[in-house]
């Protein structure tokens, strides 16, 4: 964390970038490592903007504690481009399913030189998970999902992984 803090302090916008990181809300500190690591990258801008504005149309995102839609709402995100990819993550995302409701760890918007936009889940995987919560997780929420494992986020390696994803590699 004192490279990444360090990375952070050296940025033209690191009050910016201290208050998002401050803004988001984390259930680990695994989630909140990606948008830490990711945001010593020269691309990666913080960003409030609310997912209805970018298209977000799938299930309802909601306050988890009023069950009340909160998808117009402004929102933390990190948004990425990189060798024409546009991405645009959202941490700790509550969305409504017509079962029940869940929380995503990154709900994220993409986009890529001749492809459709696309929304897609990453969520990461500490210790206990890939029960069939898990997997009812997924099929409720309905949309391509990405599992990293703690080691994967540990070691540095999400944001190259979930961007070759994206790319379909």
């Amino acid at each position: 964390m004192e490279a990444l803090e360090q990375a952070h302090r050296l940025r033209v916008d690191s009050d910016r970038v201290q208050a998002f990181l401050a803004s988001i809300a984390s259930e680990s500190w695994l989630e909140y490592l990606i948008p830490a690591s990711a945001l010593a990258l020269p691309d990666a801008t913080p960003l409030r903007i609310a997912p209805d504005e970018i298209g977000y149309s799938h299930y309802a995102l909601v306050d988890p504690r009023t069950c009340q839609a909160v998808g117009d709402r402004l929102w933390p995100a990190l948004g990425l481009r990189r060798g024409g990819l546009t991405a645009i993550q959202f941490f700790n995302a509550p969305i409504r399913t017509p079962k029940r409701s869940w929380i995503v760890d990154i709900l994220q918007y993409s986009h890529l030189p001749r492809r459709r936009a696309r929304w897609t889940v990453v969520e990461i995987d500490g210790e206990g998970h890939r029960s069939r919560w898990d997997r009812e997780k997924e099929e409720q929420v309905g949309l391509a999902t990405l599992r990293l494992s703690g080691e994967e986020v540990r070691q540095g390696r999400s944001w190259p992984m979930i961007e070759r994803w994206l790319r379909g590699g």
